[in-house]
């Protein structure tokens, strides 16, 4: 999953579904090792000014494309 913020605050972010997720690219930094596991996670929070990527290892769900509004604030 894939997740952009352009807002310049942080943005809560609902998942597909709960489960353990792992994050592979995060504000700080970028890659293929994960960086770290949420464990039953159903949301996430994305810094302001970045994106998010992560996946699980799940195939029970059907990819919804979803878009987060930017604020001018």
């Amino acid at each position: 999953m894939i997740i952009y913020n352009a807002n310049t605050t942080s943005q809560e972010v609902k998942l597909p579904h709960q489960g353990e997720w792992k994050v592979v690219v995060d504000d700080k930094q970028a890659g293929t090792n994960v960086l770290r596991t949420l464990p039953q996670a159903t949301k996430v929070n994305v810094a302001p000014l970045s994106m998010m990527v992560l996946y699980d290892e799940e195939d029970r769900y059907v990819s919804v494309p979803t878009t987060l509004e930017v604020s001018t604030q």
